[in-house]
């Protein structure tokens, strides 16, 4: 796959997918294809799939924000023990980062950063919250094979969604060269994640919807870089929707912006 760490979305719809269709057919379709999966799966995963089918979009004609974000944009460090934790490590790290600005490696990925601003769980584990919306959205898109437009938005919200839930000031472990982690949620959806490089870091994961009703390739490297008070984590790789009808839907990663890292209120920002 190309590298880039811009954030382009590109759309790919079969000719098949474009013949018009009865608005009841459409809808028998979508029941067959939630009938199918209700035969095979557990009644929490009947529940989920219907919950997906019946889903619409929210009356609201508002902005939304979760109430710790910031007027600025991003996410806010509202932990002051989070704080302190990073504060007490700023020390030593600005003379480590110091010395590598000044020789003009800019590269992070070569520094090891201390245990205390660590959570205990891999980067590999964490993709349970990074796919946490795709029971609900994902399935929702798969149903959609006559309307690109929305099952595009469906995949958009399902990725994007989830970023009040994967925000975070403490870093997770970075994974062992090799090291796997497989994962599923109550609808049959899997997850299996691999970290195939350590250095560069590079995670590499696959995910299938329940009866393969979609697919989703993606990879990423980790690239993180720093100025005097902030730190900007790069994500080059991206990620490949293909849809039992053929469709495919690419999209890359978006970046995450730590600003006020020794100095001032730490604030996490996403980077379109």
């Amino acid at each position: 796959a190309s590298e880039t760490s811009s954030s382009n979305t590109s759309f790919s719809h079969s000719p098949a997918a474009d013949m018009p269709e009865e608005e009841d057919k459409e809808e028998n379709r979508k029941e067959k294809i939630v009938s199918t999966l209700k035969s095979k799966l557990t009644p929490a995963a009947t529940y989920i799939l219907t919950k997906a089918k019946n889903m619409g979009p929210l009356p609201r004609y508002d902005d939304f924000r979760m109430p710790h974000t910031c007027n600025k944009g991003g996410v806010e460090c509202v932990d002051p023990e989070t704080t302190k934790i990073i504060r007490t490590i700023g020390k030593e790290m600005i003379k480590i980062i110091g010395k590598q600005i000044i020789s003009g490696n800019m590269n992070l990925t070569t520094i090891s950063f201390p245990i205390k601003c660590m959570r205990p769980v891999s980067i590999l584990q964490t993709y349970a919250q990074v796919m946490a919306f795709n029971p609900l959205y994902m399935n929702k898109a798969a149903m959609l094979n006559d309307d690109p437009i929305e099952r595009m938005k469906y995949v958009i919200c399902a990725n994007l969604g989830t970023y009040h839930l994967t925000t975070s000031f403490v870093k997770p472990l970075n994974p062992i060269l090799g090291e796997t982690c497989v994962m599923q949620y109550e609808d049959g959806t899997r997850i299996y994640a691999e970290q195939i490089s350590h250095k560069p870091p590079i995670t590499c994961v696959q995910v299938y919807g329940p009866g393969n009703n979609y697919t989703l390739a993606h990879n990423v490297r980790y690239v993180p870089t720093a100025t005097l008070n902030s730190m900007e984590v790069k994500m080059y790789g991206g990620r490949t929707v293909t849809f039992s009808n053929g469709d495919t839907i690419t999209f890359n990663l978006s970046n995450e912006l730590y600003n006020n890292v020794f100095l001032g209120t730490l604030r996490n920002t996403c980077l379109g």
